[in-house]
């Protein structure tokens, strides 16, 4: 069979050059931003806390910042969810390994998952 390793090396090289040509964007000390909440977050998680992202800029901002040690920590729809999508997946998460409190990010979770959980709950 073909060695693919050639091909590996080349994507590899490819990939640091990317991420050495576009780092990703560091936080303006003191700064209040949307990538500065992510990172405190990051930084108050315990290891086996449960991230849970909604779609959109954030989703993005969490994947390249949140860095998992543990398998099923960070639960997204990789592009395929919609908005509203974390909420109910937080409290999936939740009922699922009973693990610790899942961190919830997202705008639309609240208000896209409050009906269907009113609906649920009667």
């Amino acid at each position: 069979f073909p060695s693919h390793d050639t091909d590996r090396d080349v994507w590899n090289t490819e990939i640091e050059h990317i991420a050495h040509t576009y780092p990703l964007e560091k936080n303006n000390e003191g700064a209040f931003t949307q990538i500065s909440v992510i990172d405190m977050l990051y930084e108050v998680k315990n290891a086996h806390d449960i991230v849970t992202v909604d779609v959109g800029q954030h989703q993005m901002w969490s994947a390249q910042r949140f860095r998992s040690t543990h398998p099923r920590t960070f639960l997204g729809s990789g592009g395929l969810g919609t908005m509203g999508f974390s909420l109910p997946t937080a409290i999936g998460a939740y009922y699922g390994t009973y693990l610790s409190q899942p961190l919830l990010q997202g705008e639309e979770s609240n208000p896209l998952a409050h009906q269907p959980t009113i609906w649920s709950i009667s």
